[in-house]
C-alpha cells in the first residue's frame, strides 16, 4: 500500500469527538434492555468478586499449621473453616489495616494480596467442620 493511502473502514473519522446524543425514542422504549442488562451485570458481579477456591487451597497451608483443619478452636485460635467469606475479607482486612490486634495475623494480612484473601475466604467457606 502506498504511503499516505486512505483505508476504508466502517469505523467514523477521528477528526473529532463522538456524538454524545442519543438516538430518539419513543418513551419507555429501551427500558426493558436496560433493566436486562443490568440484572445481568448484578448476577455476574458475585462470580467476578468470588476468590478461586484452587489458590486458596494452595495457600491455606500457612493458615493451617495456626488454624485446625478440622474447623475446631484450640486454645485462643479461631476455627476459619465454614468461615462466611465476606467476614473472612473484612477480617482480614481489619488486620492488614491494624484496626484487630495481632502481630502474626497483622504480618500475615500485610503481605497477602486482595486476591489472595479472596481466594482463602472462598476455600475456607467452602469446607465444612468435622463434627
Amino acid at each position: 500500500m502506498p504511503l499516505g493511502a486512505t483505508v476504508k473502514t466502517g469505523c467514523p473519522p477521528l477528526s473529532g469527538p463522538p456524538s454524545l446524543t442519543l438516538p430518539h425514542r419513543k418513551r419507555g422504549e429501551g427500558n426493558a434492555r436496560s433493566v436486562l442488562a443490568i440484572a445481568l451485570i448484578l448476577a455476574c458481579a458475585p462470580a467476578e468478586a468470588a476468590g478461586d477456591k484452587a489458590l486458596g487451597e494452595y495457600l491455606s497451608a500457612e493458615c493451617t499449621s495456626c488454624h485446625q483443619s478440622s474447623g475446631k478452636q484450640v486454645g485462643g485460635i479461631p476455627a476459619i473453616v465454614g468461615h462466611p467469606a465476606e467476614q473472612f475479607v473484612a477480617l482480614m482486612n481489619a488486620y492488614r489495616q491494624r484496626q484487630r490486634d495481632n502481630q502474626v495475623m497483622q504480618a500475615i494480612a500485610a503481605r497477602l494480596s486482595s486476591e489472595e484473601i479472596a481466594a482463602l475466604a472462598a476455600y475456607y467457606e467452602s469446607l465444612k467442620p468435622n463434627p
